[in-house]
């Protein structure tokens, strides 16, 4: 937690790094391991339950998960057509356009995720199909699909 008096926001930041094996790794499949039958998912909606109050939520770091460019939030089906909504503002979301064209079994827990917790991928959003990492690396210049910075919905979204 980084207290909102040393930083520029109003709020205090809960900044939470992981790292996620690949889904098809037998770190979940061998009874012996600590992560057998974890639900890594399950785990960061309990923080991010515990700490939405006291302030914003910032999640990054290696977690092998792919997305494609499938949206992280849920899409305007247009109910105003039927109801009114007072004081419900509509946000405009940036599409991201990222470079992973793929999707597997955690990306789509992923999206879940983020819809569910007011969550946005920023990934491909700022910079269009950027990825959080580039380098160089034995004369070949590579990049990181699947390492991702999320952060709250009303933090990242325009009016």
């Amino acid at each position: 937690m980084v207290k909102r008096d040393i930083c520029v926001s109003e709020k205090d930041l809960y900044i939470c790094v992981t790292y996620i094996p690949p889904e098809d790794s037998t770190v979940y499949t061998t009874v012996y391991s600590d992560l057998y039958d974890f639900d890594f998912f399950e785990q960061i909606s309990d923080d991010v339950r515990s700490q939405r109050d006291q302030g914003d939520v910032f999640i990054t770091g290696d977690s092998n998960i792919r997305t494609s460019d499938r949206p992280d939030y849920v899409e305007n089906i247009n109910l105003q057509r039927y109801v009114t909504k007072p004081g419900i503002e509509e946000y405009i979301v940036p599409s991201r356009k990222p470079q992973d064209k793929h999707i597997n079994n955690f990306g789509q827990k992923l999206l879940s995720f983020c819809k569910e917790h007011n969550l946005s991928i920023v990934n491909g959003r700022l910079d269009d199909g950027k990825c959080t990492c580039s380098t160089v690396n034995r004369r070949r210049s590579g990049c990181s699909l699947v390492d991702y910075l999320i952060m709250n919905h009303d933090l990242f979204l325009f009016h």
